[in-house]
């Protein structure tokens, strides 16, 4: 019987016949050999599962499921029946550099960290380097702190890379389970998570051969389109209400609180939060502020303390719809289903088209037009 593993290799796989095979030799010509690689094919109608068989090291696991549940079941899976010291997670058409677990290894007792990003080499679909990627490479990632991850991560984009993530197990357990409706925001709402969690190191190593075909798109995702984002926006802008950890939170919307003087406090976070959202230039996400807004004043408790914070009361609250254009309004409307919302809170132009009237709860109220 093996004992605990130093790293366990968390292998999501669909329909990945044809590639399969090149990764598990990756990771069985490692320097570095305390592993387990735990292989969870999620249902593919290749063989995949022949060619995983095939393969006759008592550190492989496979385990089968009985039909498709997307990658984060499968992670979720493969980390079920698991029992590395540390987890990396590694999907089945890329493939690890000869020395990854090695590095890896070193900088988990170097730098004392409980998550580690590597660089990326992107490969083509007969394992070459693809030279039309500058340095044959993603964008090269720079060891930030995690407040300037979380910052871009908030108002812009996903701006860590997935493949070859290695993290502690602990860190492993408060991700766990991985919501299973996540897809397309899979990595990125995993990523805000874990820098949640803790200050995370970034190596310059390109330890990842990260497949991508000629359609310019990773075999290891699906092709979704710009709804699906938005659809998942919410699910993901959910993930930094869990940072509960004010001074980081500070430190994040440095920039914001010496230019807006609103302050996060423990007891006003999701306000804060959904406040600082209001700035992004990204229309879904000033939504999603303005409903957090919302959710927080709908609690008497809560409108009490936004009037001994901040002096923020009702005027203040119908104020916040300046943020955004009638435009704007009308293309979300289009997209998602705001009946139930319109019951509570909606807006309209007036005849004399100088005032709109704001509609809460059922209560109308006449405001000055601004835009």
């Amino acid at each position: 019987m093996r004992g605990k593993a130093e790293f366990s290799i968390l292998c999501p796989c669909f329909n990945h016949e044809k590639y399969v095979a090149d990764f598990i030799k990756s990771v069985l010509a490692q320097s570095y050999q305390d592993w387990e690689l735990v292989i969870v094919d999620d249902c593919s109608a290749d063989k995949s599962v022949e060619i995983i068989k095939s393969f006759k090291d008592e550190r492989i696991k496979l385990v089968q499921h009985n039909y498709n549940k997307g990658v984060n079941v499968a992670i979720n899976t493969a980390f079920e029946n698991s029992c590395g010291n540390n987890i990396v997670l590694c999907a089945s058409d890329d493939m690890l550099e000869l020395f990854a677990l090695q590095k890896y290894k070193e900088a988990f007792d170097k730098h004392k960290t409980d998550a580690i990003y590597v660089n990326l080499a992107v490969i083509d679909e007969n394992n070459q380097l693809r030279t039309d990627y500058e340095n044959s490479s993603l964008p090269v990632l720079n060891n930030e702190p995690r407040c300037w991850y979380l910052h871009k991560m908030f108002f812009k984009s996903n701006v860590l890379y997935s493949p070859g993530l290695a993290m502690s197990r602990k860190i492993m357990e408060k991700l766990y389970p991985l919501p299973p409706a996540n897809s397309i925001y899979q990595d990125y709402k995993m990523n805000v998570e874990i820098l949640g969690c803790t200050e995370a190191v970034v190596l310059p190593d390109k330890l990842v051969k990260y497949r991508v075909v000629k359609d310019g798109k990773s075999l290891s995702s699906n092709s979704y389109s710009k709804l699906r984002s938005r659809l998942e926006e919410d699910s993901l802008m959910d993930s930094f209400l869990k940072i509960k950890d004010v001074d980081l939170i500070k430190q994040v919307f440095e920039k914001e609180i010496k230019e807006t003087g609103i302050v996060p406090y423990p007891d006003t976070i999701k306000f804060f939060l959904g406040r600082m959202a209001l700035l992004s230039d990204k229309g879904c996400r000033q939504m999603w502020g303005y409903h957090k807004i919302m959710e927080f004043y709908n609690d008497t408790l809560s409108q009490n303390v936004l009037k001994n914070r901040y002096n923020f009361v009702f005027k203040d609250l119908l104020g916040l719809a300046n943020y955004f254009k009638e435009e704007q309004i009308l293309t979300y409307k289009k997209k998602v289903n705001l009946k139930p919302l319109e019951r509570i809170f909606s807006i309209k132009n007036l005849p004399d088209k100088k005032h709109k009237q704001i509609c809460v709860l059922g209560c109308k109220f006449r405001i000055k037009r601004y835009f």
